[in-house]
């Protein structure tokens, strides 16, 4: 069973996707290569919804987590888990690296307004499952359209030209339909190959938190294409609120650590890392949330700041002082582009080593 996620999120993505345009769309009117008169494209813009997600995700992950090293049973492990504010306890999992308990925590979105385009991105993420609308079974001849920001920054007159295209398309669909024998299942799956890559796509995605992670990291940096980087976005804020220590320190790598993408870098991780706190910001609404990169993170039980830490106390709470194994903390030089730091492996390897020990240490004879 999954939780619905809160109308305030929902209302919050609407208010900053749609276009100002009746029910987020525009239409176009005109006479395409085929002299059709009543071809209708929609202007659509990416909307990204939480919809489910597994309960009390983070005592989900904790639960996980420590079930691998204690020998107690699974129910009286689970009241324990419950009994406790897990929210140290996973941040120090994300900081020695050991991600998959994460997988145990599923987040589902419904994405609508988004191109084909975005599809083949999208599916490129072999760890998710997806349910997409079937231009076989569904007619397209009312197909709604992404336009690229690039076409749209030139002008109303390229504007006008662009969306001329997308009826002229839509004609020549509507004639295929027909030539194959009117709206059917038989004449969808051959008209369609007309379509362009803007048409417009509808599904349902599943990922878990730790594939959800990487997403962030490489479709949120500013280097991925526009439609899936504002998508990735929108989907970040949404886990973010309802899971907050789990993607604490979700976002492109150039965030929290050093740029991956080398001499290709966007030299912008100075514009992004703000970017980033002005989201921890608008989540959480506390100043002191965003001022230190996100690397604090806020309790999911209570909503108040806690400190970051990688090592596991005697009385089961984390222990700050242990610096982080992910490769998300320590630093030395990287490149010019990002500004920051790569990790030194060795110091990263010796803090997952502590925090091991001090995991089995905690649980093995409770």
């Amino acid at each position: 069973m999954m939780n619905n996620s809160t109308n305030k999120q929902s209302d919050n993505i609407v208010s900053q996707s749609t276009d100002v345009s009746t029910n987020g769309h525009s239409a176009s009117t005109s006479q395409g290569d085929s002299g059709r008169t009543d071809s209708i494209s929609r202007q659509v813009k990416g909307i990204a919804r939480l919809i489910r997600y597994t309960p009390n995700p983070e005592e989900t992950v904790a639960f996980a987590a420590k079930l691998c090293y204690s020998s107690l049973d699974a129910e009286s492990l689970m009241e324990k888990t419950e009994a406790r504010d897990n929210a140290k306890f996973v941040k120090a999992l994300f900081d020695m690296g050991h991600l998959s308990p994460f997988e145990h925590a599923s987040f589902t979105f419904s994405i609508e307004g988004v191109s084909r385009s975005l599809l083949a991105q999208l599916t490129r993420h072999r760890i998710a499952s997806f349910s997409v609308r079937s231009q076989r079974y569904v007619s397209e001849d009312e197909f709604g359209f992404v336009m690229p920001p690039s076409i749209a920054a030139l002008g109303e007159e390229a504007v006008a030209k662009y969306k001329s295209q997308m009826d002229t398309m839509m004609g020549w669909y509507k004639d295929w339909q027909t030539e194959l024998g009117g709206k059917s299942e038989s004449a969808n799956e051959d008209a369609r190959f007309v379509l362009p890559n803007a048409c417009e796509t509808k599904m349902i995605m599943t990922m878990n938190a730790r594939e959800l992670l990487h997403f962030f990291e490489v479709r949120g940096c500013e280097r991925a294409q526009w439609e899936i980087r504002e998508i990735a976005w929108q989907m970040m804020r949404q886990t973010l609120e309802v899971a907050p220590n789990i993607f604490a320190k979700s976002g492109p790598g150039c965030t929290f650590s050093h740029c991956t993408e080398g001499k290709f870098n966007c030299g912008k991780a100075k514009e992004i890392r703000q970017k980033r706190k002005d989201l921890t910001k608008e989540v959480f609404g506390d100043e002191s949330a965003a001022d230190d990169g996100v690397s604090s993170g806020v309790s999911a039980s209570t909503g108040s700041s806690v400190s970051t830490g990688a090592s596991v106390t005697a009385s089961g709470d984390v222990d700050t002082n242990v610096t982080g194994a992910s490769g998300r903390t320590n630093a030395t030089s990287c490149c010019s582009g990002c500004g920051t730091s790569a990790s030194s492996s060795s110091s990263a390897s010796s803090a997952a080593e502590k925090v091991v020990e001090s995991i089995r240490g905690t649980l093995s004879n409770k």
